[in-house]
């Protein structure tokens, strides 16, 4: 059997990113993380590396997360986008007041 692509073993892993909608799943998160400041070119990495990230809401989930980071961590802004590929914002709990 030939080894999966890149691509193809973020399906086998997330399943879920098929049904993700560009424009009303990914788009405004890959807005917020450019925001952050997240490079551009470092997107397609974050999907590939971290395709759990999109499956956050926005609101609810993605923003509290990397708020916390840069403001009660202290987190430099141009490290957001390593840390989301390192997986670690899914990995930070909540903390809402």
């Amino acid at each position: 059997m030939a080894a999966l692509s890149v691509y193809g073993q973020v399906v086998v892993t997330h399943p879920q990113v098929l049904e993700y909608r560009v424009e009303r799943t990914m788009q405004c998160k890959i807005n917020l993380l450019i925001e952050y400041g997240v490079r551009p070119q470092d997107i397609p990495k974050l999907v590939t590396r971290a395709p759990n990230l999109f499956a956050l809401a926005v609101d609810k989930s993605l923003k509290p997360r990397v708020n916390y980071l840069l403001e009660e961590v202290g987190i430099d802004r141009a490290l957001i986008g390593e840390v989301c590929c390192a997986h670690l914002i899914p990995a930070v709990p909540l903390c809402i007041p």
